[in-house]
């Protein structure tokens, strides 16, 4: 890595024990901004994601994880979804990811599935979560979607495949949360997770109350 990005500072550490516990140790240790890992991508990722370390290491980092498809190459992220209920928690993700998305002048679109009965319910959150959030980032580069399912997963899949993005971005307050996001039993395969990196930032807030605030 140091010989192929000379201008990227290298440095390495082999340690000894169990990988979930040395991996969140080492990250505190330097107080990182982000861990990356590698997912094997098999042919039902969501299976090997929730039996991996990876899958340990989102639910008990106190910062952002990259996870990375295997045999995927890469590209410069010019748009990047980002999955909101319209949380005011979201709000520190975003700014997160503005931080991030600056570098290569992307794109964010912020997507929401809407799993109501109701005609254009969030239509109105939408408007007012975007205006928010432009305020909170100076940032101008952002675009929105609404689909329309009854399975987040799924919704989401749609918007991937419309919208042609380059990575998915969300923020998760506890497990059972990410678990259901991933589920294996859906009922149809969720293709998108396959191939594309996933950036998960842990919010510790909420404490079990999901609602919208918007």
């Amino acid at each position: 890595l140091a010989s192929e990005y000379p201008g990227i500072s290298c440095q390495s550490r082999v340690l000894v024990g169990e990988a979930i516990d040395e991996i969140i140790g080492m990250s505190t240790e330097i107080n990182a901004d982000l861990i990356i890992m590698g997912t094997l991508g098999a042919s039902n990722l969501t299976r090997t994601l929730f039996g991996s370390n990876t899958a340990s290491v989102v639910e008990n980092s106190t910062c952002p994880v990259l996870c990375i498809p295997a045999g995927i190459s890469f590209q410069v992220p010019k748009r990047i979804l980002f999955s909101t209920n319209f949380s005011y928690d979201d709000i520190q993700a975003i700014r997160k990811l503005v931080s991030i998305s600056r570098a290569f002048s992307a794109e964010i679109m912020v997507g929401h599935v809407d799993t109501s009965t109701e005609e254009d319910g969030d239509e109105s959150s939408m408007e007012k979560f975007v205006t928010e959030i432009r305020l909170a980032t100076n940032y101008s580069n952002f675009s929105h979607m609404i689909v329309s399912d009854h399975n987040v997963s799924m919704g989401l899949d749609q918007i991937v495949q419309e919208s042609n993005v380059d990575m998915v971005a969300l923020s998760t307050h506890k497990r059972n949360f990410f678990e259901k996001f991933y589920n294996p039993s859906l009922t149809k395969k969720i293709s998108l997770y396959s191939n594309i990196p996933i950036l998960v930032f842990q919010n510790p807030r909420d404490n079990e109350k999901t609602g919208k605030d918007f």
